[in-house]
């Protein structure tokens, strides 16, 4: 139940016990309504969905097509706007009157954002930043550690939307972990809290590949005198980056490494921060398969001559563009000691996100403070690109849109690199940006096979090589398709191949992807 409220909050409504003031929405952990003195229970799986995605903007219209979205993702009954609208009305009915309203550009959750847990977490932040910009650390972390404090578990918990769970939750939980981190590096920097290592460790377990969480447990432990466990730890961190990624420990672990081993004062620096060297690259998919010929002509773009290096992969949905970019990337990472960039744009989605929007998060990725940011987005574009101007960065723009939607965020000097996928040719980029295109084709027969092996085990497709060929062709030769469908196989061991390629081959479904729904 959220207790935090604002002067702001008490000029906007109504504060009576019970009335439409009282009203709060927990969303960081299992969904909570409650009145001001008690939880609201909201059984209908698709009323919560609605109202999660109101308050996750209150104050905010938010549209019919949006809620639409949130509810049945891409695939909308003809009935979505009639049930929208009685999702509402009923919610309307529960809220009491003035606190769900509609207007022309859709409806609005009236409540103070002090209201929203995950609004309240945002304020709280951005009051650490400023905190932060004064010099005034302690309350930096005072703030870091109340916004950290609202927290009940997963994001979203049991709000039932795909969408929401794929988009919203995904990025609350990003917000989480870096605040964890954060409060961490500011906490060494003021004196470090006995139960610091117990965060780092609880972060490290749920994410091991986060190699700054790793970085600062490493010097955690050395601060506490724990220099044997340190060492430990960074074994351990490159154990597990070696057999998971393929790749050695990036340059903010070697440094804690380093500290730990020449026995350095670790204490962090109150003054101006150290220049930021993201490190955001996903883990690398497991049983990646061909794509010798692609891997190939990315490995060219570093050695493309003048100009900053750009390639795009383009192909249709499902066609492994962001696998493959993804195990280039860490192929490639060690010569771009200075970070890697990773951005999903969303161009495939309803709400491609905005320039300005991917620019403040690069920025930020890009060790610049929140009250740092320029509000405009010429400023970000400008300031992002001086501070890539003298970097060997690798930038990743996943899912983008067209070329418009990534000029903004192309570095201005050719000591880095980009790489683009998007379903659209992104011609733009290629005829007026110099940029490589490379079509990402579906796997031949042979890789198909070899991945679908690969998932449910080669005895099982050789014992049926026949219908194995046939799965692969059902599914389009499309590694995602063939990876939901091998998942089919795995859940059910006792599954003939055949049954399954009867099962599909008899749905009425039209293209690859409907399959990749079906098989799953």
């Amino acid at each position: 139940m959220l207790t935090h409220t604002t002067s702001a909050g008490r000029g906007r409504q109504d504060d009576r016990p019970g009335g439409p003031g009282c009203w709060a929405v927990a969303l960081l952990g299992p969904f909570e309504l409650t009145d001001g003195s008690s939880v609201v229970p909201v059984t209908s799986d698709k009323q919560r969905i609605v109202l999660a995605a109101l308050a996750l903007l209150a104050g905010q219209p938010v549209t019919v097509e949006e809620l639409a979205d949130r509810l049945w993702g891409d695939r909308p009954p003809p009935s979505a706007r009639a049930t929208v609208h009685s999702l509402v009305m009923r919610l309307r009915r529960l809220l009491g009157a003035g606190v769900l309203r509609s207007d022309n550009r859709g409806y609005l959750l009236d409540l103070a954002p002090a209201r929203v847990d995950a609004l309240l977490f945002h304020q709280l932040r951005t009051a650490a930043d400023r905190a932060a910009a004064r010099g005034d650390h302690h309350a930096e972390a005072d703030l870091l550690g109340r916004a950290l404090a609202l927290w009940r578990g997963p994001a979203l918990a049991d709000v039932r939307s795909e969408t929401m769970h794929r988009v919203d939750a995904r990025l609350w939980q990003d917000r989480r972990d870096e605040t964890v981190e954060r409060r961490a590096a500011v906490s060494l920097a003021v004196g470090a809290r006995p139960d610091i290592v117990d965060e780092l460790r609880e972060l490290v377990a749920a994410q091991p590949l986060r190699e700054q969480a790793r970085a600062l447990l490493i010097t955690a432990l050395h601060r506490a005198g724990r220099r044997a466990d340190a060492l430990a730890e960074y074994r351990e961190a490159r154990r597990v980056l070696v057999e998971e990624l393929g790749v050695e420990p990036g340059p903010r672990l070697r440094q804690a490494h380093q500290d730990v081993l020449c026995d350095k004062d670790v204490h962090a620096r109150t003054g101006s921060p150290r220049r930021q060297v993201p490190a955001e690259l996903p883990h690398d998919v497991r049983g990646f398969t061909g794509r010798r010929a692609a891997l190939d002509r990315l490995d060219a773009l570093r050695d493309c001559g003048d100009g900053l290096p750009i390639a795009v992969l383009t192909g249709p949905a499902g066609v492994g563009k962001t696998a493959l970019a993804v195990r280039w990337s860490h192929r490639v990472r060690a010569g771009f000691p200075d970070g890697q960039l990773f951005m999903d744009l969303h161009g495939d989605s309803r709400r491609p996100m905005p320039a300005a929007d991917a620019l403040r998060l690069l920025l930020r990725s890009l060790g610049v403070g929140a009250a740092e940011v320029p509000e405009d987005e010429q400023g970000r574009a400008r300031l992002y690109r001086s501070l890539l101007a003298d970097r060997r960065v690798l930038v990743v723009l996943d899912n983008a849109a067209d070329a418009d939607h990534v000029r903004p965020l192309l570095p201005g000097t050719g000591s880095c690199a980009v790489l683009v996928t998007g379903r659209s040719r992104l011609s733009g980029l290629v005829a007026r940006d110099g940029a490589r295109a490379v079509v990402v084709e579906p796997l031949s027969g042979l890789e198909s096979v070899r991945l679908l092996a690969d998932m449910i085990g080669a005895d099982r497709v050789s014992a049926a090589p026949k219908a194995a060929g046939a799965l692969a062709r059902l599914c389009g030769r499309l590694p995602l398709a063939l990876r939901d469908a091998g998942a089919r196989l795995v859940a059910d061991p006792a599954l003939p191949l055949g049954d399954l390629v009867a099962e599909l081959s008899g749905r009425d479904t039209h293209t690859p992807q409907e399959l990749c729904r079906a098989a799953g």
